[in-house]
Protein backbone atom coordinates (compact mmCIF):
# COMPACT_ATOMS: atom_id res chain seq x y z
CA UNK A 1 0.00 0.00 0.00
CA UNK A 2 1.24 3.73 -0.79
CA UNK A 3 1.28 6.24 1.78
CA UNK A 4 -0.55 5.22 4.40
CA UNK A 5 2.29 3.93 6.80
CA UNK A 6 1.54 6.73 9.23
CA UNK A 7 -2.03 5.36 9.38
CA UNK A 8 -1.43 1.85 9.76
CA UNK A 9 1.12 3.24 12.59
CA UNK A 10 -1.86 5.22 14.76
CA UNK A 11 -4.09 2.18 13.80
CA UNK A 12 -1.55 -0.39 15.29
CA UNK A 13 -1.58 2.07 18.20
CA UNK A 14 -5.11 2.14 18.34
CA UNK A 15 -5.16 -1.67 18.68
CA UNK A 16 -2.55 -1.59 21.01
CA UNK A 17 -4.65 0.34 23.86
CA UNK A 18 -6.58 -2.88 23.96
CA UNK A 19 -3.75 -4.37 25.55
CA UNK A 20 -3.60 -2.03 28.54
CA UNK A 21 -4.43 -3.35 31.73
CA UNK A 22 -7.57 -1.40 33.41
CA UNK A 23 -8.38 0.84 30.83
CA UNK A 24 -10.91 0.65 27.48
CA UNK A 25 -9.81 0.50 24.10
CA UNK A 26 -10.13 3.57 21.90
CA UNK A 27 -12.54 3.67 18.94
CA UNK A 28 -11.78 5.17 15.32
CA UNK A 29 -13.60 6.01 12.68
CA UNK A 30 -11.48 6.86 9.38
CA UNK A 31 -13.03 8.75 7.09
CA UNK A 32 -11.77 9.04 4.00
CA UNK A 33 -13.01 9.10 0.18
CA UNK A 34 -14.44 5.55 -1.48
CA UNK A 35 -11.26 3.22 -2.58
CA UNK A 36 -9.11 4.87 -0.73
CA UNK A 37 -7.82 1.28 0.98
CA UNK A 38 -10.10 1.78 3.98
CA UNK A 39 -10.99 -2.05 4.60
CA UNK A 40 -7.81 -3.19 3.07
CA UNK A 41 -5.89 -1.52 6.22
CA UNK A 42 -8.67 -2.67 8.52
CA UNK A 43 -7.68 -5.87 7.58
CA UNK A 44 -4.50 -5.46 7.83
CA UNK A 45 -5.15 -4.98 11.91
CA UNK A 46 -6.52 -9.00 12.56
CA UNK A 47 -4.54 -10.59 15.57
CA UNK A 48 -5.91 -12.32 18.21
CA UNK A 49 -8.03 -9.87 20.02
CA UNK A 50 -9.68 -7.92 17.30
CA UNK A 51 -12.29 -9.46 14.84
CA UNK A 52 -12.64 -8.20 11.65
CA UNK A 53 -16.94 -7.70 10.42
CA UNK A 54 -18.74 -6.38 7.60
CA UNK A 55 -21.70 -6.18 8.73
CA UNK A 56 -23.31 -4.73 12.71
CA UNK A 57 -26.63 -5.53 14.44
CA UNK A 58 -26.75 -6.68 18.35
CA UNK A 59 -26.62 -10.32 16.91
CA UNK A 60 -23.36 -9.62 15.79
CA UNK A 61 -22.00 -8.15 18.99
CA UNK A 62 -23.18 -11.21 20.87
CA UNK A 63 -21.39 -13.65 19.01
CA UNK A 64 -18.41 -11.14 19.20
CA UNK A 65 -19.32 -11.09 23.00
CA UNK A 66 -19.02 -15.20 22.89
CA UNK A 67 -15.24 -14.70 22.60
CA UNK A 68 -13.63 -13.77 25.47
CA UNK A 69 -10.41 -13.25 24.02
CA UNK A 70 -11.78 -10.13 21.75
CA UNK A 71 -11.40 -6.36 22.55
CA UNK A 72 -11.46 -4.44 19.20
CA UNK A 73 -13.71 -4.87 16.38
CA UNK A 74 -12.54 -4.04 12.61
CA UNK A 75 -16.14 -2.98 11.02
CA UNK A 76 -15.20 -2.56 7.05
CA UNK A 77 -17.71 0.04 6.89
CA UNK A 78 -19.76 1.98 9.45
CA UNK A 79 -22.48 2.36 7.12
CA UNK A 80 -23.58 -1.29 7.79
CA UNK A 81 -24.19 0.16 11.12
CA UNK A 82 -27.32 2.22 9.81
CA UNK A 83 -28.14 0.57 6.42
CA UNK A 84 -31.10 -1.80 8.58
CA UNK A 85 -34.48 -0.74 9.76
CA UNK A 86 -34.94 2.30 12.04
CA UNK A 87 -35.52 -0.13 15.00
CA UNK A 88 -32.27 -2.29 14.91
CA UNK A 89 -29.88 0.62 14.46
CA UNK A 90 -31.46 2.23 17.62
CA UNK A 91 -31.05 -1.05 19.37
CA UNK A 92 -27.71 -1.24 17.90
CA UNK A 93 -26.14 2.02 18.62
CA UNK A 94 -27.55 2.06 22.02
CA UNK A 95 -25.56 -1.35 22.78
CA UNK A 96 -22.76 0.52 21.19
CA UNK A 97 -22.65 3.53 23.40
CA UNK A 98 -22.62 0.94 26.44
CA UNK A 99 -19.83 -1.34 24.34
CA UNK A 100 -17.43 1.33 24.01
CA UNK A 101 -17.07 3.06 26.89
CA UNK A 102 -18.68 2.19 30.25
CA UNK A 103 -19.36 -1.50 29.14
CA UNK A 104 -21.98 -3.70 28.55
CA UNK A 105 -23.29 -6.17 31.07
CA UNK A 106 -26.57 -7.59 29.44
CA UNK A 107 -26.39 -9.25 26.11
CA UNK A 108 -27.99 -6.93 23.53
CA UNK A 109 -29.05 -10.00 21.81
CA UNK A 110 -29.41 -12.78 23.91
CA UNK A 111 -29.97 -10.97 27.12
CA UNK A 112 -27.82 -13.38 29.27
CA UNK A 113 -25.21 -11.84 31.60
CA UNK A 114 -22.00 -10.61 30.36
CA UNK A 115 -18.89 -7.87 31.45
CA UNK A 116 -17.86 -6.80 28.30
CA UNK A 117 -15.85 -3.99 27.05
CA UNK A 118 -14.75 -3.17 23.64
CA UNK A 119 -13.25 -0.92 21.19
CA UNK A 120 -13.87 -0.40 17.70
CA UNK A 121 -12.34 0.42 14.29
CA UNK A 122 -14.61 1.43 11.43
CA UNK A 123 -14.62 3.65 8.44
CA UNK A 124 -16.67 5.90 6.11
CA UNK A 125 -16.33 8.15 3.06
CA UNK A 126 -16.76 11.60 3.79
CA UNK A 127 -20.33 12.26 2.43
CA UNK A 128 -21.81 9.58 4.03
CA UNK A 129 -20.09 10.13 7.51
CA UNK A 130 -22.19 13.48 7.10
CA UNK A 131 -25.25 11.61 6.14
CA UNK A 132 -25.18 9.70 8.94
CA UNK A 133 -24.54 12.22 11.45
CA UNK A 134 -27.08 13.50 13.16
CA UNK A 135 -27.81 9.32 14.33
CA UNK A 136 -23.79 9.00 15.16
CA UNK A 137 -24.06 12.33 17.34
CA UNK A 138 -27.11 10.91 19.36
CA UNK A 139 -26.58 10.24 22.51
CA UNK A 140 -23.01 10.82 22.46
CA UNK A 141 -21.91 8.07 20.67
CA UNK A 142 -19.78 10.30 18.85
CA UNK A 143 -17.51 10.81 21.39
CA UNK A 144 -16.82 7.86 21.80
CA UNK A 145 -14.50 7.79 18.68
CA UNK A 146 -11.87 9.25 17.32
CA UNK A 147 -12.32 10.67 14.05
CA UNK A 148 -9.30 10.23 12.10
CA UNK A 149 -9.81 12.15 8.43
CA UNK A 150 -7.55 11.96 5.33
CA UNK A 151 -6.94 12.23 1.49
CA UNK A 152 -4.74 11.63 -1.27
CA UNK A 153 -2.89 14.25 -3.38
CA UNK A 154 -2.93 13.76 -7.19
CA UNK A 155 0.27 12.45 -6.93
CA UNK A 156 -0.45 10.00 -4.69
CA UNK A 157 -2.92 8.75 -6.65
CA UNK A 158 -1.08 8.56 -9.90
CA UNK A 159 1.21 6.45 -8.03
CA UNK A 160 -1.39 4.65 -6.70
CA UNK A 161 -2.26 4.34 -10.94
CA UNK A 162 1.08 3.45 -11.93
CA UNK A 163 1.38 0.39 -8.84
CA UNK A 164 -1.76 -1.14 -10.04
CA UNK A 165 -0.82 -0.95 -13.61
CA UNK A 166 2.07 -2.69 -13.16
CA UNK A 167 0.00 -5.40 -10.87
CA UNK A 168 1.19 -4.35 -7.87
CA UNK A 169 -1.78 -6.02 -5.80
CA UNK A 170 -1.79 -9.57 -4.61
CA UNK A 171 -4.06 -11.57 -7.08
CA UNK A 172 -4.73 -13.64 -3.54
CA UNK A 173 -6.74 -11.49 -2.25
CA UNK A 174 -4.71 -12.48 1.32
CA UNK A 175 -3.84 -9.52 3.38
CA UNK A 176 -0.49 -9.59 5.40
CA UNK A 177 -0.93 -8.15 9.01
CA UNK A 178 1.00 -5.72 10.70
CA UNK A 179 3.63 -6.89 12.79
CA UNK A 180 3.75 -5.59 16.17
CA UNK A 181 0.07 -6.03 16.87
CA UNK A 182 -0.59 -7.70 20.43
CA UNK A 183 0.03 -11.19 20.75
CA UNK A 184 -2.65 -12.43 22.82
CA UNK A 185 -4.72 -11.21 25.49
CA UNK A 186 -2.04 -10.48 28.34
CA UNK A 187 -2.65 -6.83 29.92
CA UNK A 188 0.03 -4.70 29.91
CA UNK A 189 0.23 -1.96 33.16
CA UNK A 190 2.23 1.72 31.93
CA UNK A 191 2.03 4.20 33.86
CA UNK A 192 2.02 7.72 32.87
CA UNK A 193 4.38 10.54 34.27
CA UNK A 194 3.25 13.78 35.18
CA UNK A 195 4.75 15.85 32.64
CA UNK A 196 3.53 13.53 30.20
CA UNK A 197 -0.14 13.28 31.49
CA UNK A 198 -0.26 17.12 31.60
CA UNK A 199 1.29 17.07 27.49
CA UNK A 200 -1.76 14.62 26.91
CA UNK A 201 -4.46 17.18 28.77
CA UNK A 202 -3.22 20.00 26.52
CA UNK A 203 -3.62 17.97 23.73
CA UNK A 204 -7.30 16.83 24.31
CA UNK A 205 -8.10 20.74 24.80
CA UNK A 206 -7.61 20.99 21.23
CA UNK A 207 -8.93 17.86 19.72
CA UNK A 208 -12.10 17.56 21.78
CA UNK A 209 -15.15 16.61 19.86
CA UNK A 210 -17.18 18.26 22.83
CA UNK A 211 -17.34 20.82 25.57
CA UNK A 212 -16.06 18.88 28.43
CA UNK A 213 -13.22 17.15 25.84
CA UNK A 214 -13.37 14.52 29.71
CA UNK A 215 -13.28 11.32 26.59
CA UNK A 216 -10.89 12.77 24.41
CA UNK A 217 -8.56 13.34 27.13
CA UNK A 218 -9.19 9.91 28.23
CA UNK A 219 -8.04 8.69 24.68
CA UNK A 220 -4.85 10.60 24.10
CA UNK A 221 -3.48 9.06 27.70
CA UNK A 222 -4.73 5.92 26.28
CA UNK A 223 -2.82 6.17 23.20
CA UNK A 224 0.17 7.11 24.69
CA UNK A 225 0.28 4.43 26.99
CA UNK A 226 -0.44 2.10 24.01
CA UNK A 227 2.52 2.82 22.16
CA UNK A 228 4.68 2.68 25.51
CA UNK A 229 3.27 -1.17 25.50
CA UNK A 230 3.88 -1.72 22.15
CA UNK A 231 7.61 -1.11 22.69
CA UNK A 232 7.77 -3.48 25.76
CA UNK A 233 7.74 -0.36 28.07
CA UNK A 234 5.95 0.09 31.61
CA UNK A 235 6.29 3.92 31.81
CA UNK A 236 5.21 6.28 29.16
CA UNK A 237 7.87 8.48 27.78
CA UNK A 238 7.72 12.48 26.06
CA UNK A 239 8.96 10.61 23.26
CA UNK A 240 5.58 8.39 23.61
CA UNK A 241 3.45 11.70 23.56
CA UNK A 242 5.36 13.03 20.53
CA UNK A 243 4.31 10.23 18.30
CA UNK A 244 0.67 10.48 19.08
CA UNK A 245 0.67 14.40 18.82
CA UNK A 246 2.44 14.10 15.21
CA UNK A 247 -1.15 12.25 14.49
CA UNK A 248 -3.01 15.59 15.75
CA UNK A 249 -3.50 16.81 12.46
CA UNK A 250 -5.71 13.84 11.28
CA UNK A 251 -7.42 13.75 14.43
CA UNK A 252 -8.82 17.74 14.85
CA UNK A 253 -12.12 18.44 14.01
CA UNK A 254 -11.19 22.06 13.98
CA UNK A 255 -8.48 22.34 10.84
CA UNK A 256 -9.46 23.96 8.28
CA UNK A 257 -8.53 21.34 5.83
CA UNK A 258 -8.02 17.48 5.34
CA UNK A 259 -4.90 16.76 6.32
CA UNK A 260 -3.47 15.14 2.83
CA UNK A 261 -1.13 11.95 1.89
Amino acid sequence: MIAVDPILDFLNICVWTAALEDEPPVSVVIVSESSSGKSMMLKKLQCPISVFLTDMTTRDLSAVMADREKRIILLSDMQAIFSHKSTVVGTTCQALRNLLEEGIYNDPFSGAEVSRRFGMITAIPPKEFRHVNRVFVSGGLDTRFLVFEFEYTKGTISRIHDFIEKGGYSKTGEEEALPGLPPDGTSRKVLLPRPVARKCRDLAAILKRDNAGLRTHHQIRRLVMANAARRHRKVATMQDYELIERYADFLNPRRESVVTL
